[in-house]
């Protein structure tokens, strides 16, 4: 049974205290907490069968129901399984107003709806897993409307519906709604986004049959599908989609629809009598479930042929109103029950519906709806061997479909030489980076870093040489690295060159860069070399008669020229009649200007000979020319 949340009193149809106390009996060897309404006091859970096999999922998940007299909503929420409930908020950030849907999109991310309050519709979201849960919108943005439905996309978009036809939309977490045209007065109780742009919602009944919209541009337009031929006279409660082609719609007295075209056309399948079906969850297009009223669930696993009953046990006193399933076998089913006073259960299966366990409550009031999301993943990163970084470096939980990214830092020198995946190979996303495709399990993500090729050069002469030369160039890869592609090499400042060996004929001092690559493309710092050339011996020019006074300055005046080299080791030697008098070690002189040796001439009145005799690096020696040296008397003797 489900009755528009506009009218309290109709809604608190509950089970009796004498009720309670049968299904406890039905439930034998459960154990029961009494708590008071509105405590907020956490109790401890029924755990799971102790004949079943099935470990704890430990997923998260929300409830929100009718609220007591203390002044707030009822929001429920479990990080166990439902092993434990606890409520969340308090009077300053939850309206003390009947809360009708929630959506969990991670398990730190949920939205809440509820009837309008001061103004206009209630919108709650809670990024840190409803520790704090604050209100959206304003009464310039969403209408004083009650809210019925809402459906995220991620943490950044949502719809939500309500009264009147009404649709909003966020793409900013909920800090501005936009308003869409629904084309319908009805009351609009659900929303299923499957992506930013498709989605479908369903509501009450409108020229003559349930409405069913659906989009496909993210709300610009909605357009109506379903025909009065299918849904007849009756509106729609419910709504749950796979995929932009599969969804399934329930609602009252036995209704029941599915699409698998994207809503072209929709197939009335089989109902459960006049019953309303108040919630639907499907895990696939094969397999779902649906939530009646008096107690009834079902659940097809052949994509609604065929709708098979739960266990027969379930409790027919009390209004099935919501299920989430997190696969084909575990689900949890929540209600209110039928008479007055108000009452609420909360049920769990972990074996397809076989059997179903009461998980305890910390308020016993009617709980509408419930959603539950797998448990945060934990994602335990590493370096192996060192000689890097991974970022973040500690272990990280997730919410469960998160897709992190994880950043590699190589040392100097190194690179990236492997990425692991639990033990497995995987290529990197991004240069020195990996993201996670969405994430349903515990991972371990392990690098391993490396120096790319080394190369070895032979050939390289200690100093100058007089021929040409070749050098040779190999490369080795480093242990746990990729294969060598190449090795090249640039002579001077010319282009790359791939080739494992160069001759180097130029005169002069040549500069040879090299390095090498492996087949991922990591390159090596680039070394060099120097290769010395000079085969051409040394050219002088003197410059010729040198006259000085005995016991003055002679002044020697020469050039130095060679190809190779900018300096030269020179020599001036002086003799007399073919026998030296005198040997100076001129030193390293420059070559290419004009230069010239000053010397104290001690030597006797007389005609000599003078030259300069050079050496370049590798040797050889030229000799120059010779040339006259005349000493005149010392002119101060007379």
């Amino acid at each position: 049974m489900w009755v528009a949340p506009s009218n309290r009193l109709l809604r608190s149809v509950v089970a009796t205290a004498v009720l309670l106390a049968g299904l406890a009996a039905v439930f034998v060897g459960l154990p029961q907490v009494a708590v008071s309404a509105g405590t907020g006091v956490a109790v401890p859970a029924v755990l799971a069968n102790p004949l079943s096999s099935t470990p704890v999922v430990q997923a998260n998940g929300w409830i929100i129901g009718t609220p007591p007299a203390d002044g707030y909503g009822v929001i429920l929420h479990t990080t166990n399984d439902g092993q434990l409930w606890v409520r969340q908020g308090s009077t300053s950030d939850v309206p003390d107003v009947e809360l009708n849907n929630v959506k969990a999109v991670d398990s730190d991310t949920a939205w809440v709806v509820g009837n309008a309050d001061s103004g206009y519709g209630v919108v709650l979201r809670t990024s840190d897993a409803g520790l704090t849960w604050v209100r959206q919108g304003g009464p310039g943005t969403i209408s004083d409307e009650s809210i019925f439905g809402v459906g995220p996309v991620d943490r950044e978009t949502a719809w939500v519906v309500g009264e009147n036809g009404t649709i909003l939309r966020t793409d900013d977490g909920g800090e501005t709604w936009t308003q869409q045209a629904s084309g319908t007065t009805a009351d609009l109780y659900e929303v299923a986004a499957v992506d930013a742009q498709i989605a479908w919602v369903v509501g009450d009944i409108d020229n003559g049959y349930g409405v069913i919209l659906h989009t496909t541009n993210g709300g610009q337009t909605w357009e109506r599908q379903g025909s009065a031929a299918t849904i007849g006279d009756r509106g729609f409660i419910d709504l749950t989609a796979v995929d932009a082609q599969t969804a399934w719609a329930v609602g009252g007295h036995g209704l029941l629809v599915k699409t698998t075209d994207g809503g072209d056309s929709w197939q009335s399948q089989m109902g459960f009598g006049e019953s309303d079906n108040n919630g639907a969850c499907a895990v696939d297009g094969n397999t779902a479930w649906v939530a009646s009223d008096y107690g009834a669930m079902h659940r097809t696993t052949d994509g609604g042929a065929v709708w098979n009953e739960q266990d027969p046990t379930l409790p027919g006193g009390f209004y099935l109103l919501g299920v989430s399933a997190l696969g084909p076998s575990t689900a949890w089913v929540v209600g209110g029950g039928t008479v007055f006073p108000a009452g609420g259960i909360i049920l769990h299966t972990t074996d397809a519906g076989t059997t179903w366990q009461i998980q305890s409550t910390p308020v016993d009031v009617t709980l509408r709806r419930v959603s539950f999301v797998e448990p945060p993943c934990t994602i335990t990163p590493s370096v192996a061997g060192g000689h890097g970084t991974i970022s973040p470096a500690s272990a990280q939980t997730v919410p469960y479909g998160a897709t992190p990214t994880f950043s590699f830092t190589p040392d100097a020198g190194y690179h990236v030489s492997g990425v692991s995946l639990d033990g497995t190979p995987v290529s990197m996303t991004a240069a020195n980076a990996y993201t996670f495709p969405t994430v349903t399990d515990d991972h371990t993500l392990s690098v391993s870093f490396a120096p790319p090729p080394v190369t070895t050069v032979e050939g390289v002469p200690a100093g100058w040489v007089r021929h040409a030369l070749t050098l040779h160039f190999s490369a080795a890869a480093a242990a746990g690295s990729a294969p060598v592609a190449y090795s090249e090499y640039r002579v001077c400042s010319g282009a790359w060159t791939h080739g494992a060996r160069v001759t180097i004929r130029r005169q002069g001092v040549t500069t040879v860069a090299y390095r090498s690559a492996d087949t991922e493309g990591n390159v090596e710092a680039t070394q060099s070399c120097t290769v010395r050339i000079d085969g051409v011996p040394p050219t002088i020019v003197d410059i010729g008669i040198v006259v000085a006074w005995h016991g003055g300055t002679a002044h020697f005046a020469y050039r130095l020229s060679d190809p190779a080299v900018t300096s030269l080791r020179a020599r001036l030697v002086i003799t007399r009649y073919g026998r030296r008098v005198a040997r100076v070690d001129l030193g390293r002189r420059p070559t290419g200007r004009k230069l010239a040796a000053a010397l104290h001439c001690v030597w006797p009145t007389s005609q000599y000979r003078w030259r300069v005799i050079a050496t370049d690096p590798t040797g050889q020696r030229t000799v120059g020319a010779a040339h006259t040296l005349r000493v005149l008397p010392n002119r101060n003797r007379h």
